[in-house]
C-alpha cells in the first residue's frame, strides 16, 4: 500500500505543484465548470431528439449542426480573444450561448419542425466558447515553451476526460430513469456560470491587442506541418463522433441503454490515465517525432475495437484505446503552440480544437448513417478504420519535411 501511494504522489506531484498558486488554482476551477458543456450538449441533444423522434440519424444531424457551428465559429472567436482580451468575449458570449441551449430544449420538446430546432442549435454551437483553448492559451502566457507547460496541458487533457468520464453517463442514466432534458439543463447552467468565472479572473487573462491595426490572423494554409497536424485532428474527431453513436447503439441493441453514458466514460478513464503518465515524461523527442510516435500509439491502442463482439467487450478494450486520446490531444497542442506566435496563440489552438470537433461533427451524422444501416459493430469498425488515418498523415509529413531538409542541405547548381 505504502508503495502504490508514494507511486501515486510521484505521478501527481507535478500538478500539484503546477496549482500552488492561487490564480493558477482558480483558472483550474473555472476550466473543469466552463467545460462541462463540450461533454453534455452534443450528447445530451442526441438523446432528446433520438427519445422524441426514434431517429439516430436526426439525433445525430442536430447534436452535429452544434458541434459544427463550434467547429466553424472557434477559429474568430479565439481571434476576437486575441485582439480584445478573453474577459469581453467571454462575457457577451455567456449569456447568449444559455438562452440558446435553452431554445434548443424548448424547440426539441415542442416538435417544431427539424429546420426550427436545426437553427437554434447552430446558434447554441456557434456561440459556445472553447473554454479548453481558451485556458491553454492563459497557461501558455504564463509559461511559455518552458517544461511546465507540458504538464498544464496534461492536466488539461485530464479534466476533459473528467468531464467526459462523468457528464455522458450521468446524462444518459438521467435521460432513461428522469427525463432526456436534464442534460441540456445542465449543459446551459455550467456553461454560463464556468465562462463568468473564466471572464472574472483577470491575473491569467491573455493580454488584448488594442491597436485597430492589429489584423494578424493564424493561417493555418501556409505550412504544411499545420495542416497534417489538422487533418490527424479531424480524423480523429470524426472517429470520436462515430464512437459516441456507436457506443449508444450496442448499449441499445444488448438491452441494456442506461450504460450508454458508462461505455464512453470507459474510454474517458483510460484516456485520464493516459494524459496523466504523459504529462510527467521527460520531453525526448522534438514536437514533430513525438506527433508521430502519438500517432502510432493511437492507431494500435484503437484497432481491436473493429473485432469487439459486445457491450462487455466495448468496456474492456475502451479503457486501452483510450489512454491514447489524451496524449494525441496534448501532443498536437504542443505542436500548433510551437508554430504560433504568442500574439495567436489562442486562435491556433482554436483552430486545433475546431479541427477535432468538426470531426466530431461530420461523425455524429456519419455515425447516425452507418449504424441505422449496418448496426453497432459496423460503426465500431468505421473508429477503427478512421484512427489509422493519423498515422498515415504524419508519415506523409515526416517524408515531405526531410525532403524539404535535404533540398535545403544540397549545393546551388553553379
Amino acid at each position: 500500500m505504502k508503495g502504490a501511494a508514494s507511486t501515486v504522489a510521484v505521478l501527481f506531484a507535478p500538478y500539484g505543484e503546477l496549482l500552488r498558486p492561487r490564480s493558477h488554482w482558480q483558472l483550474f476551477s473555472a476550466g473543469l465548470i466552463g467545460r462541462i458543456p463540450s461533454a453534455l450538449l452534443g450528447f445530451s441533444t442526441l438523446l432528446l431528439v433520438q427519445s422524441t423522434t426514434g431517429s439516430f440519424a436526426l439525433g445525430g444531424l442536430v447534436s452535429g449542426t452544434i458541434v459544427a457551428a463550434n467547429a466553424a465559429v472557434g477559429p474568430y472567436i479565439g481571434h476576437l480573444a486575441d485582439r480584445h482580451g478573453q474577459r469581453r468575449i467571454l462575457r457577451v458570449l455567456a449569456p447568449i450561448n444559455f438562452l440558446a441551449i435553452i431554445a434548443v430544449l424548448i424547440f426539441a420538446m415542442s416538435g417544431l419542425g427539424s429546420g426550427l430546432l436545426v437553427a437554434v442549435a447552430a446558434l447554441a454551437g456557434g456561440s459556445q466558447a472553447s473554454i479548453g483553448s481558451f485556458t491553454r492559451a492563459r497557461w501558455s502566457h504564463i509559461f511559455g515553451e518552458s517544461p511546465p507547460l507540458r504538464t498544464a496541458f496534461a492536466m488539461e487533457s485530464m479534466l476533459d476526460d473528467c468531464v467526459w468520464i462523468v457528464g455522458p453517463a450521468i446524462a444518459a442514466f438521467l435521460s432513461v430513469v428522469v427525463d432526456p432534458s436534464i442534460g441540456l439543463i445542465v449543459a446551459a447552467a455550467t456553461g454560463f456560470i464556468g465562462a463568468l468565472l473564466l471572464a472574472a479572473q483577470r491575473a491569467t487573462d491573455t493580454p488584448a491587442q488594442h491597436a485597430e491595426s492589429y489584423r494578424r490572423h493564424f493561417n493555418p494554409f501556409h505550412s504544411l506541418t499545420v495542416m497534417v497536424v489538422l487533418l490527424s485532428g479531424l480524423a480523429v474527431g470524426l472517429s470520436f463522433g462515430v464512437n459516441d453513436l456507436s457506443a449508444i447503439a450496442i448499449a441499445k441493441e444488448d438491452d441494456v441503454p442506461q450504460f450508454a453514458g458508462f461505455i464512453l466514460g470507459v474510454f474517458s478513464v483510460g484516456s485520464l490515465i493516459g494524459g496523466v503518465v504523459f504529462g510527467i515524461m521527460r520531453d525526448r523527442w522534438f514536437h514533430y517525432r513525438l506527433f508521430v510516435v502519438v500517432c502510432a500509439y493511437l492507431a494500435l491502442t484503437w484497432l481491436p475495437l473493429a473485432f469487439a463482439p459486445n457491450t462487455l467487450w466495448i468496456m474492456i478494450l475502451g479503457p486501452i484505446a483510450g489512454t491514447a486520446a489524451a496524449p494525441f490531444i496534448i501532443a498536437t497542442n504542443r505542436l500548433i503552440r510551437s508554430l504560433a506566435g504568442d500574439d495567436v496563440v489562442t486562435e491556433a489552438l482554436a483552430w486545433m480544437s475546431s479541427a477535432i470537433v468538426a470531426g466530431m461533427a461530420g461523425g455524429s451524422f456519419f455515425g447516425g448513417v452507418i449504424v441505422d444501416a449496418l448496426g453497432a459493430r459496423a460503426g465500431f469498425a468505421t473508429v477503427t478504420a478512421l484512427m489509422l488515418v493519423p498515422l498515415a498523415l504524419a508519415g506523409v509529413g515526416a517524408l515531405a519535411r526531410k525532403s524539404r531538409r535535404v533540398s535545403a542541405l544540397s549545393p546551388s547548381p553553379q
